[in-house]
């Protein structure tokens, strides 16, 4: 079997050969003009004089590239579009997709036949209506793919198209879709469009080549098919292009079925640019003539009933998004690059007698955001908004529901999408609903979610502070400390505590629409509880009740609670009241409840290292609460407690401050435990790594940032957390003194590359997806920047989706020793997995004397994660500052030489090309 498949790739490689040998024999006449000929009145003719010169009097259209993800490649393919002169999304076009000849790519026609100058000419002289125009890489080679010329057929249909007609304003019925080329280009147009009637009714094929199938293959009914569906079938040739007779057979062919056709050859035309253009220059608007650009079978639009499935991609218009391929059930696109402030426009919806409830599918990396429903305009009406919360993946699907009111008849949709900095969501499909729908707070039931098992030493990212001390005096003049947050409302609502000069705790408030934002929004004293000594605060809305419970620290009751039903008025809150608890005071009151029961944990302020729990029903909330019991031992305090969306387990946060300020993680299958320990160090100094200025070195109160707001308290992921904390760099001095400020930590990468890295790239080192013992430090060497440290026997870093392509076959890293150094093992997918190689790391006389180490490696292609496993002796090992991998030297050839210069220069270095190719098949 092997050798068969070896014989067939083979084969198919010679064919390429013998393919380009062919379209050398055509070079006697590869650069000669076409003789003139007297100008037809009717089409096709020879283009007038400056037909494809650029008239700067003449409004031009844009040209750019794509890039849309092919489950023919299984990658990312570029393309050129042009979108005429005048391009607006409230019409819609037809697509012409114009494909380019052997050894080109989607810039072969930009660069040697100026399509779109040709059609800006003929928009400006009334000749045409304008179109879009797709320049495609026809050859759709990648991994595991025999033939990219022929896997183009799928990557177009599959792939190119369904990209265009969801990203652009355009027909998508086939009576408005083109498809035209030259040479190789004009063989696949042939073989793709007369197998594909249905899809492609305007053929243009120009110097056919060679792979032109046959015509018993191209017309298996004998032209029945062709004869009822074709609009316009085009072919063109010079009458000195050596492969003249590829096309001249189909001509041939439809002659002798009777298949209306056009075959216009060009006297002394050769094999050149000047067939080509002559050719598109007449194609293009023949093809305009016969229907491609009219709207004939354009039904009249009709509106589009919000009770039925909307799937995103297919807006009218938009602002600021893009689509993408979609991996949830049914597969298709989704929308994407949400940002801040950008919209979606879904034109002519009918709500009819009123709408009571929205539904959409969503997906998130991050914190999500929110999605308001305004009808008309960006601005216009709101009759609805929903939250969106992080799934734990861009592609990990969720649905989420809210109300909906006062939308009746026919209106234009518009989702406006608003949340913090960054990406915030996709979104799949939507649909409206005439029975008020069950939301729960907005977003909290389950979803299609990842089922992680909780990362016990994750990297935290630390950014910006948001907060800082100060910035409300005198209430925070040493400190700004013990954050709560939520996101409701479009804003994420902040109560923190601030240490004053004269040794007292006050709370404050800010809010903000994004989390940068923070940094400089109004700071608020919370004078209407205005207590001397009122602080460490958590918030949540309780939904029976249909209040927001501010739940703190006071030198009144000791546990105390004020509630309003505005939460973004700061001045609203009731007075301090009493919990009604005792015994084992102390402080960090922290309240999470289920579908029955309130649970609440404190710290005793005894210094015993324990946390207590109590808890109560529902219809007795806020009293009633049970004896103390205790939940955890030996450790300091603020204790909290989630439940996660991903795996259905509540996590317990707890800080302890036994190697300065930290987090432990704890997991249970109950909101009250019993609870089993995840990590003792979840979150400190030792995991920390700084995408701003390294304003912490601890892990101290703080909050995650909630997928909801209500008494549940919901997270999607625990390995996707963004957690906004209190650090400082000195914890040293009197604790009330201390220089506390706020900011957020997340345990995954928001600026992470989705596209896979090249294991022949630099990799620093720093830049793990996870690890497992190790840290990061400051580095030496040249330049700069950090590198990866402390690491010990059985350590290990973690880089996701490396891309070793057809093989790596050495590697080499940037290392430095003070001890006797040890080993790196390189191994895929897993600590244990494969070893593709391993490198012994000896001693460099110092932990910043760096030099590099190299080893053979096998056993490595296609994508992997990839694990450098460190083994060795006692102690620390060594440091890591950078690595990469490199392919093997391919066997020496001697390269085809050509006589002559100039032009042949450019065959010989083509048929050079694919001889190379084809010959490595041979070793």
């Amino acid at each position: 079997m092997k050798q068969k498949k070896f014989m067939s790739v083979l084969d198919r490689k010679i064919v390429h050969l013998l393919l380009i040998v062919a379209i050398i024999l055509a070079q006697p006449f590869i650069f000669a003009r076409p003789i003139g000929v007297r100008a037809a009145e009717t089409l096709p003719a020879t283009p007038p004089s400056g037909y494809d010169r650029v008239n700067y009097g003449n409004p031009q259209g844009q040209v750019s590239y794509i890039t849309y993800y092919s489950t023919a490649t299984n990658s990312q393919r570029r393309a050129r579009i042009y979108l005429p002169p005048g391009y607006s999304t409230n019409e819609k076009y037809s697509v012409m997709y114009l494909l380019h000849g052997i050894g080109g790519n989607e810039d072969e026609w930009y660069n040697n036949g100026a399509p779109n100058v040709i059609l800006d000419n003929l928009i400006a002289a009334g000749k045409i209506d304008p179109f879009i125009l797709v320049l495609p890489n026809g050859n759709a080679s990648g991994n595991g793919v025999a033939d990219g010329w022929e896997n183009f057929t799928k990557d177009l249909i599959n792939s190119l198209i369904p990209y265009v007609e969801s990203n652009y304003s355009v027909k998508t019925d086939s009576q408005h879709r083109a498809l035209a080329g030259l040479s190789m280009g004009g063989g696949q147009t042939f073989n793709i469009g007369l197998t594909n009637l249905d899809i492609f009714p305007y053929i243009g094929a120009f110097s056919a080549a060679p792979n032109t199938y046959s015509t018993s293959r191209l017309f298996p009914d004998n032209g029945a098919a062709a004869k009822s569906k074709l609009k316009l079938l085009f072919i063109s040739c010079g009458t000195n292009d050596n492969l003249i007779s590829f096309g001249a057979g189909v001509h041939n062919f439809c002659n002798s079925q009777g298949i209306p056709h056009h075959y216009w050859l060009i006297q002394g035309g050769g094999h050149d640019w000047n067939v080509w253009k002559q050719s598109f220059w007449n194609f293009a608007q023949m093809a305009c003539a016969a229907g491609f650009t009219d709207n004939k079978s354009q039904e009249p639009s009709k509106p589009l009933s919000a009770f039925e499935k909307i799937e995103a991609e297919k807006f009218s218009s938009q602002s600021g998004i893009e689509t993408e391929a979609c991996t949830d059930t049914g597969g298709g696109y989704n929308i994407g690059y949400i940002h801040n402030g950008d919209y979606a426009v879904y034109k002519d919806i009918d709500f009819d007698t009123g709408a009571a409830s929205f539904k959409a599918r969503v997906a998130s990396d991050t914190s999500g955001g929110t999605i308001e429903l305004r009808l008309d305009s960006p601005t216009g009406k709101l009759i609805g908004s929903v939250s969106v919360p992080g799934t734990g993946g861009w592609q990990n699907w969720r649905d989420v529901t809210c109300s909906v009111s006062g939308a009746t008849g026919k209106h234009d949709l518009y989702l406006v999408f608003t949340g913090g900095s960054g990406y915030l969501f996709n979104i799949n499909y939507f649909i409206f609903s005439k029975s008020s729908s069950e939301t729960g707070g907005g977003n909290n039931g389950g979803g299609n979610v990842s089922n992680p098992n909780p990362n016990p030493n994750p990297t935290w990212y630390v950014d910006e502070r948001v907060i800082r001390h100060g910035e409300c005096r005198p209430y925070d003049y040493y400190g700004a400390k013990d954050p709560t947050i939520v996101y409701y409302g479009g804003k994420y609502h902040v109560f923190y505590t601030g240490a004053n000069q004269s040794g007292g705790w006050q709370m404050l408030y800010t809010s903000a629409t994004t989390l940068d934002g923070l940094k400089n929004a109004p700071r608020t004293y919370m004078s209407k509880i205005g207590e001397a000594y009122f602080c460490a605060p958590e918030v949540f809305y309780f939904e029976p009740h249909g209040l927001w419970y501010l739940v703190y620290q006071d030198g009144t009751y000791g546990a105390a609670y004020a509630t309003t039903s505005n939460i973004s008025d700061p001045n609203s809150w009731s007075g301090p009241k009493s919990f009604g608890i005792s015994g084992n005071m102390g402080w960090d009151y922290y309240i999470i409840c289920d579908d029955k029961y309130a649970y609440m944990y404190n710290s005793p302020d005894d210094g015993s290292g324990k946390v207590y729990l109590r808890k109560t029903t529902l219809d007795k909330f806020p009293h009633g609460w049970s004896a103390p019991e205790v939940a955890l031992n030996d450790t300091f305090e603020g204790a909290e407690v989630y439940k996660s969306l991903a795996d259905g387990k509540y996590y317990l946060l707890v800080e302890d401050m036994k190697d300065g300020r930290y987090y432990e993680l704890w997991t249970s299958s109950s909101a009250g435990g019993p609870w089993k320990q995840v990590a003792e160090k979840w979150a400190w100094r030792g995991n920390l790594k700084y995408n701003a200025d390294k304003w912490t070195t601890h892990v101290s109160h703080g909050e995650l940032i909630r997928a909801g707001y209500n008494q549940k308290l919901e997270i999607n992921d625990i390995n996707k957390v963004e957690f906004l904390i209190q650090g400082t760099t000195d914890i040293s001095g009197p604790y009330q003194q201390i220089n506390w400020d706020i900011g957020i930590i997340r345990n995954y990468d928001k600026d992470k590359q989705e596209t896979p890295k090249s294991a022949f790239s630099k990799i620093e080192a720093e830049n793990y997806d996870s690890q497992s013992g190790i840290e990061t430090e400051a580095c030496t060497d040249t330049g700069g920047g950090y590198n990866i440290g402390y690491i010990e026997n059985r350590d290990y870093v973690v880089y996701k989706d490396i891309d070793f392509d057809t093989g790596a076959a050495s590697f080499k890293a940037r290392v430095a020793s003070e001890t006797n150094g040890g080993t790196i093992e390189l191994r895929l997918d897993s600590p244990t997995g494969k070893l593709i190689g391993s490198v012994s790391v000896p001693g460099t006389g110092g932990w910043q004397n760096w030099r590099d180490v190299t080893c053979s490696v096998s056993g490595a292609t296609g994508k992997h994660d990839l694990y450098l496993v460190f083994t060795g002796g006692s102690g620390y090992l060594f440091n890591v500052n950078y690595f990469t991998f490199s392919k093997s030297s391919p066997v020496a050839l001697r390269e085809l030489s050509g006589a002559g210069s100039g032009n042949n220069s450019l065959v010989y270095s083509l048929m050079n090309m694919y001889f190379l190719n084809a010959m490595k098949y041979f070793w």
